[in-house]
């Protein structure tokens, strides 16, 4: 499985760039395609780093669906403690996408359990976000293929 994890504030102002909603959108396209072509699958995670968490659903909704929300508290929040600041350290810069490859079991009992992952791809800034849009689009207009899982 691949999560791609886009991270944004909704008092940026990179964030509010109005290419943004179409970058992301390319972003995941790419990622959701390789991923069917390898017989997996890509989920989509939203976190927003802003106090007000309803804020941050709104703010969300703007760059499509997503399987998971994670919203408030700003940079205390879990969204930002797991994706930013602890568990898959990156630097605090928004917006910014976070790859994760990551190989799931099912446990004796049944239930999916996740064994291993990393962060394969980081991405941030306004411009990083929408120039790796137009590397993407460069390669599936060249006949070239999405990124590779």
């Amino acid at each position: 499985e691949v999560e791609v994890v886009l991270v944004v504030s909704p008092s940026c102002s990179g964030c509010n760039n109005p290419g943004l909603p179409a970058a992301w959108s390319t972003i995941t396209s790419s990622f959701q395609e390789t991923a069917s072509r390898q017989g997996t699958r890509a989920t989509l995670t939203g976190v927003s780093i802003g106090a007000d968490p309803q804020e941050g659903i709104d703010f969300l909704s703007g760059f499509g669906p997503f399987h998971e929300l994670l919203t408030g508290r700003g940079w205390l929040g879990q969204g930002a403690r797991f994706f930013v600041k602890e568990t898959h350290k990156g630097p605090a810069v928004v917006p910014q996408v976070v790859v994760i490859e990551r190989l799931n079991s099912v446990g004796s009992d049944g239930i999916l359990e996740m064994a291993e992952e990393r962060v394969s791809q980081r991405r941030h800034g306004a411009e990083g976000l929408l120039g790796w849009a137009e590397e993407i689009r460069a390669r599936s207009g060249s006949g070239g293929n999405p990124p590779e899982i």
